[in-house]
């Protein structure tokens, strides 16, 4: 069983894109909509539609050998989903599955601070034994670590099998960039840590972008600290 349901997430796409002999420009991203409270809603998303054309073109002759690609897909967001709704303090998941566009992910509601740990970990017991919570809140404050949904990937047996294969991963991941966003439910932010961060729309929301290879090879570090007016 894999680590994290993003990781699998990911994982599946990526190994699929390779599959298909497919470069192309990729987004990896988070959104977090927090409330004074520190509940609020979480969305992951996996989204490669701005190499439509490309994707489509691999993809139409791989499909012809293979046709359960997106199937094994779904299914796998599917389990995942499954997985979260039963985990106490998350509410509302909903797996998405744009095969037009290649948009891929998930979003769901969380009650508390620990209950969006908790999904990131599958469960509660995985994130107090081994001490993996990403997020922490309190004070008007939300703090992340270093870690990620995709930090994990740099351990894919595929960046290791063959120097070719490592070569078409570097090559896969070139243009692929990691987004987070951050936005309070109300108020605004008054201030954060991380220097590659901005503030946008009139400082309501937190936007951060790096290569995402910058996340996977250690360069660069998603750790922050954001402060909120309410």
């Amino acid at each position: 069983m894999c680590a994290s349901l993003q990781f699998c997430m990911v994982r599946s796409l990526l190994l699929l894109l390779v599959a298909c002999m497919c470069l192309s420009c990729f987004e990896i991203r988070e959104e977090i909509t927090i409330s004074k409270q520190g509940s609020g809603n979480y969305v992951f998303l996996l989204d490669m539609s701005r190499s439509k054309s490309l994707i489509d073109m691999a993809m139409s002759m791989q499909m012809a050998k293979d046709r359960t690609s997106f199937a094994q897909i779904d299914s796998a967001f599917a389990k995942g989903t499954e997985r979260l709704a039963q985990i106490q303090g998350i509410q509302n998941v909903q797996a998405i599955n744009d095969h037009e566009q290649y948009v891929f992910g998930m979003r769901f509601d969380f009650q508390h601070i620990e209950a969006l740990n908790a999904a990131l970990n599958q469960s509660q017991e995985q994130a107090e034994l081994n001490g993996t919570n990403i997020f922490t809140f309190k004070k008007k404050e939300l703090s992340r670590t270093e870690r990620t949904p995709i930090s994990a990937l740099a351990d894919l047996a595929v960046l290791r099998s063959t120097p070719e294969g490592a070569a078409q991963m570097q090559t896969l991941l070139q243009g692929a960039a990691y987004v987070c966003v951050v936005r309070p439910q109300t108020g605004k932010i008054r201030s954060f840590s991380n220097p590659n961060g901005e503030l946008q729309d009139n400082n309501k929301t937190f936007y951060y972008r790096v290569p995402l290879l910058d996340i996977m090879e250690g360069r660069t570090s998603p750790a922050n600290t954001i402060k909120f007016k309410f």
